[in-house]
């Protein structure tokens, strides 16, 4: 699963996407989630990647973490 997240400067609106795919690169699912508040940087990726994890859960996707920053 990649996991990003974006902010537009003075509106407040936050936006993150997200995307699985299988052991060969085909995507099964993608999220793309608009947000209201106002987050530093490392908090609107943190908030990302919690959501994207329930929805993972959601659809009942086994996910492999590995972290890479």
């Amino acid at each position: 699963m990649n996991v990003d997240a974006s902010l537009l400067p003075n509106s407040h609106r936050m936006g993150m996407r997200a995307i699985i795919r299988d052991y060969t690169g085909k995507v099964i699912a993608a999220l793309s989630k608009k947000l209201s508040g106002t987050y530093s940087a490392k908090d609107m990726e943190a908030k990302a990647i919690c959501l994207s994890l329930q929805w993972a859960k959601d659809l009942d996707c086994r996910i492999r973490c590995f972290v890479r920053s």
